[in-house]
């Protein structure tokens, strides 16, 4: 099935094969509109808030999922089991004849303010959502039946209200016997500035399960919120935007999508030049005060990569000249009379040590609802006066039933905002709550172990990625410009959403670990394939590099830019029409031996996948990608 998301709905087609690949729609969900929305708003279109800003799809537990981010603070939640029965059950004689089954969502929250980011945990059945109040919501669906804690630590653990200790509250929350809103604010970075955040992802502990919430907010910080971790010293570790990323074209840094990436994504490769997708003498070696507070300052630029991908559609050779200002002109003039001497070679004999070593309104908040906008919106008399009760766990002991309750772990706060205006006057606190947040920066802040070995986060931005290493001891990589603005032939003046201000922005990233890939899409209409890859060498600096050791550095994990879509020889056809990118999908091309709507047959592996990019003029490109099983490389089709 594929699921494309048009103002309040949700069209669901089967896609098929060209020429038309999207069919006439087989359903149309309308998820309805929350009391609390109709009072929240928008940003965007206040006239018309509920619209979706960012769909996903992905497994809850044994169940996938669709997952929708609205505009006026909904998040709801589908099974696409229950979407697939209702389109089966039509396209049947039984059910043409019957009274068509419209599927409900099962899950219907507001986060009170523009949802923008959304994430989903498999293993611990987590769903979170951004806002613009400046935090992360995530709800943690009740999995347990309820049970009592007798536990003989908690006696000498600090007392809250009603006798109880923290640790009793912390332990009562990690058993997941009831529901619970975890609300993680972001905190303040010392700027003032504001922090919403279009996109997050879940970190997981050594065991699988959902640990912290990573988030990107558009100033390009990155936070790292523990979800669990009650009354913890530090309830948001800060990392802020390297300054390797600030471009030359006179606009600051802002943080569009991030990923938290495991080392089970990246594929081996057999060399550090086909880690990076180029020879170590075309890699910038960075490392003057970039601010990241990771501890290490060595980021590898391979934006000079660019030069060696197939088939790009824009020439590196004009628009790195005119935005960097000939920085990267060595990768084509090295080999010329005058030569260059790189700053980097090759170290792949020496083994790596295993354990050592905006201009956009809506960018930002809406002002806060009056009291009296509140007052008038609700249907009849006056607003009644809003108490938010903090609740005793002991008094539901004769229950046979948890009522879900709303958390801030930081801040030891529980409450239980059981009405409309009580969830309402709760999110009117959220300004108090980040400016009480306590921000923790990672240079003073030591991650575990597992966090840091094993994971890596990869930020895109207006048109650059860069993977983040959370190891000190091993360099990060980063490629400017993989994804700028392109009017190929010079076609008329571009529309006023795909002007650079406004469409030079990475919003859509797919992650396919089968597949070792990261699709990254632009609002531009552009989209890049990644190469997730474990360098085999060091990288070694050569004489232009003072100080630098003669072992080189670790570089744990990196990226090759494969691809970027649509390529030279497809724009050359006209095939890519002259709007913004609304969206991009991909999934394992369908089985032919799958039953009905499923996707894959029982034990079937997956070689081939299908990328769909969809224009807002409804124009559909599809792709088929697969990995050459001895080269390594990406096979596009």
């Amino acid at each position: 099935l594929y699921f494309a998301a048009y103002q309040s709905k949700v069209y669901v087609y089967q896609p098929q094969r060209a020429p038309q690949i999207l069919p006439p729609v087989s359903l149309i969900l309308r998820p309805r509109q929350s009391q609390v929305a109709e009072l929240t708003g928008g940003v965007l279109d206040r006239s018309f808030p509920h619209q979706m800003n960012y769909i996903t799809v992905g497994d809850l537990g044994d169940m996938e999922i669709l997952l929708l981010a609205f505009d006026d603070g909904d998040v709801v939640a589908y099974y696409t089991r229950l979407i697939r029965n209702a389109i089966e059950d039509r396209s049947s004689s039984r059910g043409r004849n019957a009274a068509r089954v419209v599927p409900r969502p099962f899950f219907h929250e507001n986060v009170g303010a523009s949802a923008w980011g959304l994430a989903i945990h498999t293993h611990s059945r987590l769903i979170a959502a951004s806002s613009n109040r400046h935090d992360v919501t995530v709800f943690a669906l009740a999995t347990t039946s309820k049970e009592k804690h007798t536990d003989e630590d908690v006696q000498s653990s600090p007392k809250l209200w009603a006798g109880q200790s923290v640790l009793d509250l912390e332990k009562h929350f990690r058993s997941r016997t009831r529901t619970w809103r975890v609300v993680l604010p972001i905190g303040n970075d010392g700027h003032n500035n504001p922090h919403n955040i279009p996109s997050i992802a879940f970190c997981d502990d050594d065991h699988g399960n959902a640990e912290r919430i990573a988030a990107v907010d558009i100033n390009g910080n990155t936070w790292l919120l523990d979800i669990w971790n009650v009354g913890g010293h530090a309830a948001a570790n800060l990392i802020k935007p390297t300054r390797n990323m600030l471009g030359n074209n006179g606009r600051g840094y802002v943080g569009w999508s991030i990923l938290l990436l495991p080392n089970s994504s990246f594929k081996p490769a057999v060399s550090n030049h086909a880690a990076m997708g180029l020879p170590a003498n075309e890699i910038l070696g960075l490392n003057s005060s970039t601010g990241d507070g990771i501890k290490n300052d060595i980021w590898l630029d391979i934006t000079g990569s660019l030069y060696h991908v197939k088939d790009n559609a824009a020439d590196p050779k004009v628009y790195l000249l005119q935005r960097h200002h000939g920085i990267y002109s060595h990768v084509v003039s090295q080999s010329g009379p005058t030569g260059y001497q790189g700053l980097g070679f090759s170290l792949t004999d020496t083994p790596i040590p295993s354990d050592e070593d905006s201009d956009d309104e809506h960018l930002h908040s809406p002002p806060p609802l009056p009291p009296t906008q509140l007052a008038g919106a609700k249907p009849r008399g006056t607003r009644p006066d809003i108490k938010v009760d903090t609740i005793d766990l002991a008094q539901e002991n004769q229950l046979d039933f948890e009522l879900g309750l709303t958390i801030v772990p930081g801040m030891v706060k529980v409450s239980q905002p059981s009405t409309t205006w009580q969830l309402l006057e709760f999110f009117s606190a959220s300004g108090n709550r980040e400016q009480n947040t306590n921000v923790v920066e990672t240079r003073h802040f030591r991650l575990q172990p597992h966090l840091s070995e094993n994971f890596s986060i990869m930020r895109a931005s207006t048109t650059s990625v860069e993977l983040q290493s959370l190891d000190s001891k091993s360099a990060s990589v980063l490629c400017r410009d993989v994804l700028p603005h392109h009017n190929h032939y010079r076609r008329r003046a571009a529309p006023w959403d795909l002007n650079p201000n406004i469409s030079e922005r990475v919003t859509m990233y797919l992650h396919v670990p089968e597949l070792g890939v990261v699709v990254l899409g632009s609002l531009n209409g552009r989209v890049a394939l990644l190469s997730l890859t474990r360098p085999p060498g060091r990288h070694g600096f050569g004489p232009l590099r003072s100080g630098a050791s003669t072992k080189g550095v670790k570089v744990r994990r990196a990226f090759r830019v494969e691809a970027i879509l649509p390529r030279k020889k497809d724009e050359d056809r006209g095939l890519r029409p002259w709007c913004t990118l609304h969206g991009i999908a991909i999934s394992p091309v369908p089985d032919h031996r799958a039953k009905g709507l499923a996707l894959l047959a029982d034990g079937w592996r997956p070689q081939t996948w299908r990328l769909i990019l969809h224009y807002v003029d409804h124009t559909i490109l599809m792709y088929d990608i697969s990995r050459h099983e001895e080269e390594g490389d990406l096979l596009i089709v």
